[in-house]
């Protein structure tokens, strides 16, 4: 406790001569000592804890890896891009977020098919959905419009594999808003009308806002979100269904 509490003030303190204080600690053998310290560099940015941390990132446990991907991806180590991209398989939803950001920081063009990758891999046993919002982050920081076609798919589409007995299901409503930012950020006119005419089926109340912005910045209109009816006058209504 003390170690940990240490090498965070360290990383507060914000000199980041006081990096090669902390570098020993990146091999402690408790895992949160390590993390921390990760952590501490990350904050500190100083390069010279690049070469520590990468070693660290290969050496250790998804505990400690998290945070040292995270403190890569605050350095732009682009020696680190092999090294995070190989780890992406993980199921370890909170570490694959944390490579899937540090890959994007980096800057490096090299990451970015890995990132894209990110979107194609659902598994309905590990759906991971917070890395496929991260990857969207990082593809529109990056001004990707290589994934623009998987983005109107995720955002139009059911992409998740089906349960036995069912069928796809659509990707998480806070997946796909974030992909609509994404054609929002990147897209042109022709992505907001082939996106119009891709949405066939009813969009959940959450993401209509979303939906209504990214359309339209595309296409130069006023759209505006229809919310749900809440309740129903019974005393003039017929108790039957209302049609849509």
């Amino acid at each position: 406790v003390t170690r940990v509490s240490a090498a965070l003030a360290l990383g507060t303190w914000g000199d980041s001569e006081l990096a090669g204080a902390l570098h020993p600690l990146l091999g402690d053998s408790a895992d949160l000592v390590a993390r921390a310290a990760s952590h501490a560099l990350g904050q500190l940015r100083n390069p010279g804890s690049k070469a520590p941390l990468l070693a660290a990132f290969e050496a250790r446990g998804p505990v400690v890896q998290e945070r040292a991907a995270w403190a890569l991806g605050e350095l732009k180590s682009t020696n680190a891009v092999t090294a995070l991209a190989a780890r992406l398989d993980t199921t370890d939803e909170a570490l694959k977020v944390s490579l899937v950001l540090a890959l994007g920081k980096t800057g490096d063009k090299r990451a970015l098919p890995p990132i894209r990758q990110v979107l194609q891999q659902i598994v309905l046993a590990n759906n991971l959905p917070k890395a496929r919002e991260a990857a969207f982050t990082a593809l529109t920081a990056a001004g990707d419009k290589l994934a623009i076609p998987r983005a109107i798919q995720i955002v139009t589409t059911p992409v998740v594999p089906p349960a036995p007995g069912g069928g796809p299901t659509f990707d998480e409503d806070f997946v796909r808003i974030a992909a609509l930012r994404f054609l929002a950020a990147v897209g042109d006119r022709a992505v907001g009308a082939k996106l119009l005419a891709t949405i066939k089926d009813a969009v959940p109340r959450e993401m209509r806002p979303a939906v209504a912005e990214t359309l339209g910045k595309l296409l130069g209109k006023n759209f505006q979100p229809v919310a749900d009816e809440d309740h129903r006058r019974y005393f003039v209504e017929s108790l039957g269904l209302r049609p849509r």
